[in-house]
């Protein structure tokens, strides 16, 4: 993966609909971000947790996995979180992770902006996030477009 090496990755994984996630366990969060992207060789930037989704920032090395890395540490905040009490018992993730890969340049840049979440917030809701963060040059939807592309196999998500 040799390509990759010195790329920031940002993820955002959300809670499975209709559930949250406790504010005052955001400790728990980070440590167990931390400890999962150390053991797949990756230097967490950071990490930061809202009731709605989670931010996770990390710095790829050569030697990291990341599909290997997304998958164990979803499960693993999984766990972390089902074992918060019996409100948590059944918590799962929505299946979308929203990932992007970012400059090395870009890395403290990002980091600041998901350590200031919370006033992110402020005047942001998850999906203006979304779309401001991970589809900012997403094509309208298909009817702006009119007849041309109508039936295209064009698939915008």
């Amino acid at each position: 993966m040799q390509a990759y090496k010195g790329l920031g990755l940002h993820l955002i994984i959300i809670p499975g609909e209709g559930l949250m996630i406790p504010r005052d366990i955001d400790h728990l969060i980070e440590q167990t971000v931390d400890r999962t992207s150390r053991k797949h060789k990756l230097r967490c930037a950071a990490v930061h947790s809202r009731e709605d989704h989670v931010h996770i920032l990390l710095s790829v090395t050569e030697e990291a996995s990341i599909p290997e890395f997304i998958g164990e540490a979803l499960e693993d905040l999984r766990r972390t979180l089902r074992g918060q009490g019996a409100h948590l018992r059944s918590f799962e993730w929505d299946e979308a992770v929203h990932v992007t890969l970012l400059p090395p340049w870009h890395l403290e840049i990002m980091a600041s902006f998901v350590r200031d979440q919370d006033r992110f917030h402020e005047t942001r809701t998850l999906e203006d996030e979304l779309d401001e963060v991970f589809r900012p040059n997403s094509p309208p939807p298909f009817a702006d477009y009119g007849d041309a592309v109508r039936g295209s196999a064009l698939h915008i998500n």
